[in-house]
């Protein structure tokens, strides 16, 4: 009997007091809200969910982890081995907001088999970490995982927690591709290495070794050769009119080639995945220029007819990823054209610097370090617009660039459409042989390699005040400073910057030494030069470069999990009973609970508002209700009491997991039965014919007479209904004591407790049916005996019952 209050929607958990520990939203890895009062997992801005049920948590010193699912299940794919992927995360964010060091070296990444910690490396300003999986089997599915908010301390990153870590390899990987025309019948090419002890060969030839800063020059190199090496290299072929190799990062399935040249454009293209159908557009023209199949692991090159393109933009695309060389029929305008990997580019404003888009509608922003003005380029689809005038040799805008797509969810007519995308290069400084790519920014590096003398070098910084040194071969090294404005900053070097050329001897090689330039903060910078020989505009690639790449890709879905907090607290809303009897019965929750994780309640009550005295069984504050000592009674303390609230302490020793409370209830105003001593309390139970059905009753014995005190309570059990197997009964006091009963219709004492008026005594009797039984009524009474020296007065006696 008695009305039962109870918190069983969602909703009314959102009323009340909670902590930042505690939930009503947590949503698990699928979407789905449990709406229920748990732990809050551990997260940036709470945008965690708890962990997988199937992937176990490496360490709990780490409360957040960022995993990463690899699916590369694609009928196609290939497996591969020592395989970068990059993961974009807010790495300012979280050191402000103190969940990871100002040195991020308390990242860990750890690989699907829960224990191998795999390289990793923090892109500086980048937002972004890299990490290098050991090994994706093709047809299979993996997780990996990155640890950080770290609970115990600063931590020391590990010695595989560099960029070097992650962009070598154990064996050669084939990276650098010979696209480019002009290679054809062989040609030179001075190779530098970045890391001791990169092994490289060169389609498959004898292995030849380079340290960091070393250089050497390598003969036969042909159109489709491939270069497989241990680690990154930068490169230049010996002669007018040539470039870099191109990195095997850099295949794409679209370009643009922003070049006006009306002379005869060149395109060299070669296909490492396959026979490939290549489409090749002119301007905004909507039919292809031409369409050709490129074979597999073959390098071609085309010539659009007579002076086409002229002022235009040319696209590129095709049905699997190419890499893509572009020049002019006499080797001008030589450079390896960049996919649009960001939408953020950097590079150097010097003669006659263009950008093209692919989509009509499409808006640039630019920012100069000469200038605080932010300009919008407009761009329609094959189009072109030139940025400015001067050079870096001569011209009056020497400046860095840094140009953005303008993707703004904002409402704007600038909006660029969705799926644009767009390239840079910087074309001509009048005296030579011209023409390098924009980088996107997620391509740039904070170190270089120049494998060729020079005359001047000139960069980019996305960090305006990034202080660059320069450190050739021969002669000090001398440093100098990106100045600019707003967010980019600009520098030149003029003065011939040599290396010393490899040599060969009737004994071998001579190793050469490159020009080394690196940022001293480690930011990251763009850079190109011209080479002294053939005054040709150069790009020059860095460790990223290195990456590998294949075709398909793995396909990478993100989720960022969180450990729980070990506690969180909910306070109810205050509960103001109506009138009654004003006599408090059991508590009772719904909970799910797992190993090493508990439900805890506590009552506070009063004849005001507000209670604040919370209690547990015994009506003290040291004590807590829990589920598995659930249902149980109240004490007498809460009888009369108006006003009451509950807490919940949520407790979470394995802090993988979280209980979940679903419903919480308080029996009041129960009705008072006067009974007379020595006369049955009749109990009738209406039971079916489930074995697991089971009733509980409630009885309070008290007293107002303090001349009882020593006596002794007893209790006593019949019933003349067939089919009910077990008989509990429970005495609680301040010194509770259990005795069962087996049902055999022979009166069973309950156990003499010591009576005290100052301590009334609660009874619980627990009847549960054994087996299934035609009859549904249980008819029996419950008597309590009295026995002491003591008079006693049977009306001083007040029996409360309740079915729970």
């Amino acid at each position: 009997a008695g009305a039962v209050w109870a918190i069983d929607e969602p909703a009314e958990f959102d009323l009340g007091q909670y902590d930042e520990r505690t939930s009503t939203d947590l949503v698990d890895q699928d979407g789905i809200a449990f709406d229920q009062l748990t732990l809050k997992p551990i997260g940036p801005d709470g945008i965690g969910v708890p962990k997988t049920d199937d992937l176990a948590w490496w360490s709990t010193d780490w409360n957040i982890r960022h995993c990463l699912v690899i699916d590369h299940t694609d009928p196609a794919a290939t497996s591969v081995d020592q395989y970068q992927i990059r993961v974009e995360l807010d790495v300012e964010g979280l050191i402000t907001d103190g969940y990871l060091q100002a040195d991020t070296q308390d990242f860990r990444a750890v690989a699907s088999d829960g224990t191998t910690q795999l390289p990793l490396w923090v892109d500086p300003q980048m937002d972004a970490v890299w990490i290098q999986v050991d090994a994706i089997a093709a047809g299979t599915s993996q997780t990996i995982c990155l640890y950080y908010d770290h609970l115990l301390g600063d931590r020391t990153a590990l010695a595989n927690h560099s960029e070097e870590a992650v962009f070598t390899y154990a064996t050669p990987k084939p990276v650098y591709y010979g696209v480019h025309e002009r290679y054809a019948g062989g040609i030179p090419l001075e190779i530098a290495g970045y890391v001791n002890g990169t092994q490289f060969s060169l389609d498959g030839g004898p292995v030849s070794d380079l340290g960091s800063g070393q250089l050497l020059t390598v003969n036969g190199v042909e159109p489709g050769s491939i270069i497989s090496t241990t680690g990154p290299l930068s490169s230049r072929a010996l002669g007018d009119g040539y470039d870099s190799l191109v990195p095997i990062s850099w295949a794409a399935r679209s370009f643009i080639v922003p070049s006006e040249r009306s002379a005869i454009q060149r395109l060299s293209i070669f296909a490492p995945f396959g026979d490939t159908t290549v489409t090749v557009f002119e301007g905004a023209n909507p039919g292809p220029l031409t369409t050709l199949t490129v074979p597999a692991n073959t390098a071609v090159w085309l010539e659009p007819p007579g002076d086409t393109i002229n002022n235009e933009s040319i696209l590129i695309e095709s049905d699997l990823p190419i890499l893509l060389f572009h020049d002019w029929t006499d080797g001008r305008d030589s450079f390896p054209v960049a996919p649009f990997l960001d939408d953020e580019w950097f590079g150097i404003a010097s003669t006659r610097a263009h950008i093209g888009a692919n989509t009509t509608g499409t808006h640039i922003d630019e920012y100069r370090s000469d200038s605080l003005d932010e300009l919008d380029r407009a761009l329609n689809r094959g189009a072109h617009v030139v940025t400015d005038n001067g050079g870096p040799q001569g011209g009056g805008a020497n400046a860095g660039v840094r140009l953005v797509l303008d993707s703004s969810a904002d409402p704007d007519p600038e909006i660029s459409p969705v799926g644009a995308e767009f390239a840079a290069i910087s074309q001509a400084d009048s005296d030579g042989w011209e023409s390098v790519t924009f980088f996107p920014a997620q391509e740039l590096n904070s170190r270089y390699v120049i494998p060729t003398s020079s005359q001047y070098i000139v960069v980019s910084c996305p960090v305006p005040g990034t202080l660059i040194e320069v450190a050739p071969p021969t002669g000090p090294a001398t440093t100098m400073t990106c100045a600019g404005l707003d967010s980019v900053g600009w520098a030149k070097e003029t003065v011939s910057i040599p290396v010393t050329p490899s040599t060969f001897t009737i004994n071998g090689p001579v190793l050469g030494v490159a020009t080394v330039i690196r940022s001293l903060d480690g930011a990251p910078f763009y850079l190109h030069y011209e080479n002294e020989a053939s005054n040709d505009e150069t790009n020059v690639l860095g460790m990223k470069q290195a990456r590998q790449y294949t075709w398909p890709e793995p396909v990478v879905s993100e989720r960022i999990e969180g450990l729980f907090p070990e506690e969180g607290l909910w306070v109810s809303p205050e509960l103001a009973v109506p009138a009654g009897t004003r006599v408090f019965g059991n508590i009772d929750v719904t909970a799910i609970t797992p190993n090493d994780t508990n439900v805890e309640i506590q009552v506070a009550s009063d004849t005001a508002p507000a209670p604040t005295s919370f209690a547990g069984p015994d009506g003290t504050s040291s004590t807590f209700f829990t589920p598995d000592e659930l249902p149980a009674v109240l004490d007498f303390a809460h009888d009369g009491d108006q006003f009451v609230r509950l807490r919940v302490r949520l407790t979470a020793v394995d802090r993988t997991k979280t209980p979940r409370l679903s419903k919480v209830g308080v029996r009041y105003n129960l009705p008072l039965v006067d009974r007379d001593l020595g006369v049955p309390t009749p109990l009738t139970v209406q039971v079916g014919v489930d074995p697991e059905r089971s009733v509980v009753h409630l009885l309070r014995v008290r007293t107002q007479r303090a001349d009882l005190t020593g006596s002794t309570l007893g209790l006593e059990v019949r019933s003349s209904g067939q089919g009910f197997g077990v008989v509990r009964l429970q005495l609680e006091n301040v010194a509770a004591g259990i005795a069962s009963i087996q049902y055999g219709g022979v009166p069973v004492n309950g156990g003499p407790q010591p009576f005290d008026s100052a301590s009334p005594v609660s009874v619980v009797a627990d009847l549960s049916l054994l087996t299934p039984s035609s009859q549904d009524t249980f008819d029996g009474f419950i008597r309590v005996h009295i026995q002491g020296d003591a008079t006693v007065a049977e009306t001083d006696f007040t029996v409360e019952v309740s079915s729970q």
